[in-house]
Parts: C-alpha cells; sequence; structure tokens
C-alpha cells in the first residue's frame, strides 16, 4: 500500500511538473507505459517467466482500458477542469467496489459498509474547487466525465476480475500487457495529431515509466492479496491525504472548511474499513 501511495503521488507531481514543461500529454504517455513495459519485460526475461493466456488477455484487456482513461482523463481536464477530473477519476472506484461485491461476493460487515458511504462523502469534500472555465464545453463533449468514471472503474475491475483467478506467479505477466495495451493506446493518439514528439517528452516518459512500472505493480499486488471492497477505496483516500500533507509541508498551503472536514472523515472511513473492527468487538 506504502508503495503504491508513494509512487502515485510522486507520479501526479511529475506529470505536474513535464505539463509545465509543455510536454505533449500523448507522447508523454505512450513513452511512459511503453518505459515501463520494458523495465516488466526485462524482469521477465530475466526470470525466463511462463506466460499464461489469461493473463496475456486481461492484461490487453486492461490495458486497452488504461490508456483510453488516461487520454480521457486529460481530456476532461482540459475541457471540464482539474477538479472535475480529478473527482471524477477518484469516483471511479465504485465500479470495482460494486463489482467485487456483486460478481466475487465479497462480504461487506457492517462497519466497514458505513466507512464506503463515508468515502463517498469524503471525497468531494477534499476536491479542491478550481476557477470557472472561459468557455464552455463543446455539447459533443459533455459526457466525456461519464466516460472517464466508466473508463477508470473498467481498467480496477478488469485487474480485479484477473485477480480472481488466482494464477500463480503472472502478475507481472498481466503488467506487461497491460502497460503495452495502454502504451499502444497513447502512442496511436499520439501518432494521429499533428504534433511531432520532442526530445522532452521522451525525457519525462523515461522517468515516469520508472515510477509507473512500480505504481501499476504495486496496484496489482494490492488487487491481487486484498480484498476489492478494502483496496480500492484505501488506495484512492491514500493518495488524496498524502498529496494534501505534502501540499502542507512542501509547498506550504493551507486548507480550510471543507477540506479539513473530508480529510477527518477519510482517515475515519480508512479505519473503518482497513480495522477488524467486527473482531475487536466480538
Amino acid at each position: 500500500m506504502l508503495l503504491f501511495v508513494l509512487t502515485a503521488v510522486a507520479s501526479t507531481h511529475w506529470l505536474r511538473f513535464a505539463q509545465g514543461r509543455r510536454c505533449n500529454i500523448a507522447w508523454l504517455g505512450a513513452w511512459t507505459y511503453l518505459t515501463a513495459a520494458a523495465c516488466t519485460a526485462g524482469w521477465l526475461a530475466a526470470r525466463r517467466q511462463a506466460m499464461p493466456l489469461p493473463a496475456v488477455a486481461y492484461g490487453l484487456a486492461g490495458g486497452l482500458a488504461l490508456g483510453l482513461t488516461y487520454l480521457s482523463f486529460f481530456l476532461t481536464i482540459k475541457h471540464f477542469g482539474v477538479g472535475v477530473g480529478h473527482l471524477t477519476r477518484q469516483m471511479a472506484l465504485v465500479v470495482p467496489v460494486l463489482a467485487s461485491i456483486f460478481i466475487w461476493s465479497e462480504k461487506v460487515p457492517l462497519a466497514r459498509g458505513v466507512g464506503l458511504a463515508m468515502v463517498f462523502v469524503a471525497l468531494p469534500l477534499m476536491s479542491r474547487p478550481t476557477k470557472r472555465l472561459e468557455r464552455r464545453a463543446p455539447s459533443r463533449l459533455v459526457l466525456l466525465p461519464a466516460s472517464l468514471l466508466v473508463l477508470a472503474g473498467l481498467t480496477n475491475t478488469l485487474t480485479k476480475a484477473y485477480a480472481a483467478l488466482e494464477i500463480p506467479g503472472a502478475s507481472k505477466v498481466y503488467l506487461l500487457f497491460l502497460l503495452l495495451g495502454a502504451g499502444s493506446v497513447s502512442l496511436l493518439y499520439a501518432a494521429g495529431g499533428r504534433i511531432r514528439p520532442q526530445r522532452r517528452d521522451l525525457l519525462f516518459g523515461l522517468v515516469l515509466g520508472l515510477d509507473n512500472a512500480l505504481l501499476n505493480y504495486s496496484r496489482v499486488r494490492l488487487v491481487e492479496t486484498e480484498e476489492g471492497v478494502k483496496a480500492f477505496p484505501a488506495m484512492s483516500l491514500g493518495v488524496i491525504l498524502v498529496s494534501i500533507v505534502l501540499a502542507m509541508v512542501l509547498w506550504k498551503e493551507r486548507f480550510r472548511g471543507r477540506v479539513l472536514v473530508g480529510v477527518a472523515l477519510a482517515l475515519l472511513a480508512l479505519a473503518l474499513i482497513l480495522l477488524p473492527i467486527e473482531k475487536w468487538l466480538a
């Protein structure tokens, strides 16, 4: 969990830095995912890992969803604002959580159920408001945030579906094809545009790719080892809480009112979701 949270926060900050250096988001995504895939392929080659077909198939399907999520996330930010983009991506956890309950029959004790409900109250409170956009999004893009929610939720649900197969030692195989799929989507989108790749896109993508390999590996391992109703809310809340703490410590930002209420609710929700409260009270 700690590795996932730290790499996710680092990825967010590095993406911000790359945008400030005028990197092209599509080319940056392509180099990021392909670099992460190359790292994973080297890891697999060194161990001469077998490649089970189900891990390959689920990895490619998840990679397609991940690549589309990446692109729709930045398109949502462009047309609807940063607040809408980040909140929609975090709220997408409702998809794998519901799938975990209704498809894989995961149990939700009362304390955890209360914690899950609190997650959907805390997330909007912790989402920082942004300035109103100067122009409204075109009507043809009105469903873009909903598409982002579905795609982000589908990405994690496919990871859960792969984990439910319980294929021994296939995590890195799934990860390789997940990253290849996402990289291919970004590469096709970038190549279809009018902007040529720049050296800065490649350099930032190489660094981000190393982080991304660890980020997605830790995400896959968390879903493999923890129930979905625990893993997905904990990952979302953990990333937001650490981001807020870093903003306060490193950038001297001050949060008041609803954000602090959201932080308090998030901490309580994490405790209710992760701690075996029912066993303690039994």
